[in-house]
């Protein structure tokens, strides 16, 4: 992608991936994985700026994700940490976890995506914290999610749109 090679791992443990260990990415993915960190990449032009599915235990740390449809996209994923990032320009969401358990999502700036900034959707005990999110349809978006926790953020949104929503939810 974009001249970068495509790393879809799966069913690895206990990795940490950065600029040192992979120089050039052009798209990142972990599958059924553990114990893995991200950290210190830059991420554009693809479907998914990263992927963690069903994968546990597991970082990312100060990547820049933009012109994606996603930046950063968690699915079936539990105990993530999703902290100090850069999600921007992205086409559907910045941040985006579906099906996911006790994951935090902190300390990021995500600005200017298209339809929504950072969402949890059919998710449990999760927490949404000191995040900067501007410029989007939906600033922060909870869908079908329980005992979910959101506070300290920031939020804009677009002119037209939403800055906060919380959807079919309960318990948050």
């Amino acid at each position: 992608i974009n001249s970068k090679p495509i790393y879809y791992l799966l069913n690895q443990s206990n990795l940490t991936i950065d600029s040192s260990t992979f120089l050039e990415i052009g798209y990142l993915a972990f599958i059924n994985s553990t114990n893995i960190n991200v950290k210190d990449l830059t991420l554009t032009r693809n479907a998914q700026g990263i992927l963690f599915a069903y994968t546990s235990n597991s970082t990312m740390n100060n990547i820049n994700t933009t012109d994606n449809w996603n930046g950063i996209y968690l699915k079936g994923s539990s105990n993530c940490q999703i902290n100090g990032n850069n999600a921007r320009n992205n086409f559907d969401y910045g941040i985006a976890a579906r099906l996911c358990l006790n994951c935090t999502i902190s300390r990021n700036n995500v600005q200017n995506n298209n339809w929504g900034g950072i969402s949890f959707g059919t998710s449990w005990n999760s927490k949404i914290v000191d995040n900067n999110v501007t410029n989007s349809y939906y600033g922060i978006h909870l869908v079908d999610s329980t005992n979910c926790l959101v506070v300290g953020n920031t939020v804009g949104k677009k002119d037209d749109g939403y800055s906060v929503v919380v959807y079919r939810s309960f318990d948050n």
